[in-house]
């Protein structure tokens, strides 16, 4: 964090991967290193994203849900879409949660990393193929 800011950064991106809801060690050590942050950073504007795989279905609510009440979190990166055909849990999450879904991931490369629309969820679960195109 004070590299980046030594540097001049504009982004830093600082992945905790990994981390189980039900670890509270873990979840304890990402709520430190939001501290510190803020700490360093004072009133800065950041983001907190989670990112779930579209396979892991309703359980994702109740992960995201966890999460956000430790940590805060104001944003989902949705991976994996390419190997659900539903993601369906989405629909409950959007109500009840009301966290945006950022990104979402078709593949392994980059450039299968798009900004979210509702037209990649709703293909999912209509059935059409426009997730792809």
């Amino acid at each position: 964090m004070q590299a980046s800011k030594r540097k001049k950064t504009d982004i830093l991106l600082i992945d905790t991967a990994g981390r189980l809801p039900n670890n509270k060690n873990l979840i304890e050590e990402l709520k430190k290193i939001r501290r510190v942050i803020s700490k360093i950073e004072g009133q800065t504007k950041d983001y907190t994203w989670i990112v779930i795989d579209a396979n892991t279905g309703q359980n994702a609510i109740s992960q995201i849900k966890q999460f956000r009440e430790a940590i805060g979190i104001n944003g989902i990166i949705l991976t994996k879409f390419d190997g659900t055909s539903k993601a369906g849990f989405l629909l409950q999450l959007a109500e009840q949660e009301r966290i945006p879904i950022r990104f979402v991931g078709h593949g392994e490369k980059i450039t299968d990393i798009v900004d979210f629309s509702p037209e990649i969820i709703s293909s999912g679960i209509v059935g059409t193929d426009t997730a792809n195109s």
